[in-house]
């Protein structure tokens, strides 16, 4: 751990290694200078303290807002945080506190100062990355007048004034007491009770509570961030008459957290003659139902054998969603949580939330035009993002932000690298046809190349780009003779990744033209219910030998392929490359370009592929079927010309080992040449002439093949 030049005179703060929140009580009062933090590295993480020696740090949180800073204001000391943030250090005499930026409804970031903290330079990010200096040059000075110059566009108040009484102090004290309690469980009743607090009593705007949501948040590590601020969002959309202030507010102890009596109700029994009445307290199923239905979004289908309960979560439907209910009633009724009351909750949400039991899938048939992506779902046709919504009824999302600006320059260099020059086109459109819901064209992908060539580390970005829970693996003989249960494992994935496909025969290729043909399998799930789908898994394949189709000449089966030879391997293999081009910077790159090539493919119907259907079988059956190849390589049709069984099978020895191939038995050479060799007939001389092959001679390096042949 090494704290640049450019900070040494300034003042630091004791963080935990791993994390972003300084750890001591009071710590924004106990400045440490240079010599006295350098004392716990490297077993800790450091912040640098704004507000003293005027420093200011303008914190990126959206890529405009970096690119407005870099090219309007003074060239200063920046940093790339852990997360993806950039940091710009400024010194701001005139300033007097933070600044939140926005942009309308879009929270751009802040300028963080006094009262504030900023990871420093070299310190481990909660995700793993560290902080980087991207411009090593010394910290400028800049006037509050230049600052609102270049960023006043963005440091508009809040719609509803805040109190001038009021000051930033105060809320980092409000921050610091929501962060006490705020506990799984309660954490979504905590946004909602706040949200309405601080815009109805505080008169505070949406921007700012969202940013003290935020910070909240980050001090936690609460990963349902965009949760969190949906709730917030949600606030602000009501009539404000609507909104629980203070009232609200008292639901939710900040030392207790949420209140139980807020679901349950006293009921008075009758006491008998003589007897006092007495009271009970019950728990309210509705009040619970309903809070959890309000939270989650829960969406149920009732099958004939098991039931199903969805809950929205982070722009998706996730399943489980009896399990959520289960903890959560814990969490809201603690001790009163017996089991007869969490199913009775779990009962009245099933009847309150039932769908179609279609209706998943109906809505992503339906509505191709959209693609789930982790920042929002985009559409085809409108070429833009729309905000998540739990209208959109997705059991599955894309893992990868759309970013229109990002690039993928690692990722172009590695195609180019192992890949010919017409098959990068083709990887791209591939990549691009993985994302839609629908197998349009009948095509599968198969990656034929020897060890270390590349064809593994591609299947990999492309199950890294498309999803770990988007893709599924079966092996081709599994699609035409696996059980009910492998098949249903193709239901709703994007793609069906394979690698290291086996030379074994395939039982038949009709399961793979199902897979691929828009077909309906049938299948049975586990303990549930017979169901029927069409897939629309991509079928991606790699091997060192493509398996040989028994179906010789089925030409419906060899036009649904398209085989990519990698035989260029890499001159030095980089052990870290995956990481390097699965970063989200590079992911959202792929994406632009895959968007690309899906948008052309929709348009035309067709890869940019070129081989016809007889030279794929030839492409494809030469890998599988070494004869094919020695036949190939080795003879060429003479119909007036012989060889001897004897000198053939010596010039196949020699070519096997030549290309360090499996070598046949004579006897096995002389039954499958003539069926892999079409011009070529076995036939037996008279007397001491015995066994010859006609209709064939020796081409090329063979040609000459009978005067050298005594030297095998």
């Amino acid at each position: 751990m090494t704290i640049p030049k450019q900070l040494k005179q300034l003042s630091f703060c004791r963080i935990k290694k791993g994390s972003k929140a300084p750890f001591e009580k009071d710590w924004n009062n106990k400045p440490y200078s240079y010599d006295e933090i350098s004392k716990f590295f490297p077993g800790e993480n450091y912040g640098v303290l704004c507000g003293y020696h005027d420093l200011a740090v303008i914190d990126c949180d959206e890529d405009s807002l970096s690119l407005v800073v870099d090219q309007l204001l003074p060239e200063t000391f920046a940093v790339k945080t852990g997360g993806g943030g950039k940091h710009f250090y400024y010194f701001i005499p005139e300033l007097k506190q933070k600044v939140i930026l926005n942009l309308g409804d879009t929270h751009l970031g802040e300028i963080q100062f006094k009262g504030q903290q900023v990871v420093g330079v070299s310190s481990l990010h909660p995700n793993g990355k560290t902080y980087e200096i991207i411009n090593d040059v010394g910290i400028k000075t800049i006037t509050l007048a230049r600052l609102k110059e270049v960023l006043g566009q963005f440091m508009e108040k809040d719609k509803v004034a805040l109190d001038e009484k009021e000051n930033i102090e105060e809320y980092d004290k409000l921050v610091q007491e929501i962060v006490k309690v705020w506990k799984e469980g309660d954490r979504q009743e905590l946004a909602l009770s706040m949200a309405g607090y601080l815009r109805k009593d505080k008169r505070l705007g949406i921007n700012k509570v969202k940013s003290i949501i935020k910070e909240v948040c980050e001090i936690t590590k609460d990963e349902e961030v965009k949760m969190r601020l949906r709730a917030v969002e949600e606030t602000f959309k009501k009539d404000e008459s609507k909104v629980k202030g203070y009232s609200g507010l008292k639901k939710v102890d900040l030392k207790k957290g949420l209140v139980e009596k807020d679901f349950t109700y006293t009921e008075t029994i009758k006491g008998k003659p003589g007897e006092e009445d007495r009271e009970i307290i019950k728990v309210s199923i509705d009040k619970i139902a309903d809070y959890l239905i309000d939270q989650y979004k829960f969406k149920t289908i009732l099958g004939t054998k098991t039931d199903k309960i969805f809950f929205y979560s982070e722009g998706m439907y996730c399943s489980k969603g009896k399990n959520i209910i289960r903890t959560k009633v814990e969490s809201l009724v603690k001790t009163k949580a017996r089991t007869n009351i969490v199913n009775e909750v779990i009962e009245k949400i099933k009847r309150k939330t039932e769908i179609q039991e279609d209706a998943f899938d109906n809505f992503s048939t339906n509505n191709l035009d959209l693609i789930n992506l982790k920042n929002g779902v985009y559409s085809i046709k409108k070429k833009k993002l729309l905000d998540h919504s739990e209208e959109y009824l997705f059991a599955f999302q894309i893992p990868v932000n759309y970013k229109p600006e990002a690039a993928c320059p690692l990722f172009i260099k590695f195609l180019n690298e192992i890949l010919y020059p017409e098959d990068v086109e083709v990887i791209l459109e591939w990549f691009g046809f993985n994302l839609y819901r629908k197998y349009f064209i009948k095509k599968g992908l198969i990656l034929d190349g020897a060890k270390d060539t590349g064809k593994t580390t591609l299947l990999d970005i492309l199950i890294y780009f498309i999803g770990e829970k988007n893709k599924t693996g079966i092996p081709l003989q599994k699609i035409t003779s696996g059980s009910d249960f492998t098949k249903l494992s193709l239901r709703n994935k994007h793609s069906n990744i394979y690698d290291d496909l086996s030379s074994k025969d395939l039982s038949d290729g009709g399961g793979f033209k199902i897979a691929t043909g828009g077909g309906h399998i049938s299948a049975e799930e586990k303990f549930g219910d017979y169901v029927q789908f069409v897939s629309f898994a991509k079928q991606s394949h790699a091997t060192n030998k493509i398996p040989p189709n028994q179906d010789k000449g089925d030409t419906a089966y060899y036009s649904r392929w398209l085989p990519i030879k990698l035989d260029n391997p890499p001159e030095k293999i980089d052990p870290f490359l995956r990481g390097k081009i699965t970063t989200p910077e590079e992911l959202s790159g792929i994406l632009n370009l895959s968007l690309d090539k899906l948008n052309n493919l929709l348009q035309t119907g067709k890869f940019s592929f070129d081989k016809t259907d007889e030279e794929v079988e030839e492409i494809m059956e030469r890998s599988g079927n070494p004869l094919l190849v020695f036949a190939s390589d080795v003879l060429e049709e003479s119909p007036a010309a012989t060889i001897t069984k004897e000198v053939m099978y010596q010039a196949y020895s020699k070519w096997a080992k030549d290309n360090t191939r499996p070598r046949l038995s004579k006897e096995q050479l002389g039954r499958r040449l003539e069926i892999n060799c079409k011009f070529i007939i076995a036939k037996r001389g008279a007397g001491k002439v015995g066994r010859f092959w006609e209709g064939a001679k020796f081409k090329g390096a063979f040609d000459t093949f009978d005067t050298f042949k005594k030297t095998i």
